[in-house]
């Protein structure tokens, strides 16, 4: 049997596993797990990739679709065309 959550907010997720390794690798150190840390570090460099691939790309892109839909409606506007447009963000 297995059981699976879904994370409506993966960004809080992503977060809270960097503060969470970050002091599992100060413990490593301490505790002189050497190994221990290497594989946190992987991890670390894991969720990094992963913030800046589904967070931060994601945001940009979100933010270029707004301004290029701003630029139509401005255009059509300004040209006196009635369209009925209907933008929903995903």
């Amino acid at each position: 049997m297995q059981i699976t959550f879904r994370q409506f907010k993966e960004k809080y997720v992503r977060l809270l596993i960097l503060g969470n390794l970050t002091s599992w690798i100060i413990y490593d150190f301490f505790a002189k797990a050497y190994l221990a840390g290497i594989s946190d570090l992987f991890v670390i460099s894991s969720t990094i990739t992963a913030i800046y691939r589904y967070d931060i790309k994601k945001e940009v892109k979100e933010n270029e679709q707004d301004k290029r839909m701003q630029s139509i409606l401005k255009y059509y506007d300004a040209h006196e065309i009635n369209l009925k447009f209907y933008y929903k963000k995903v």
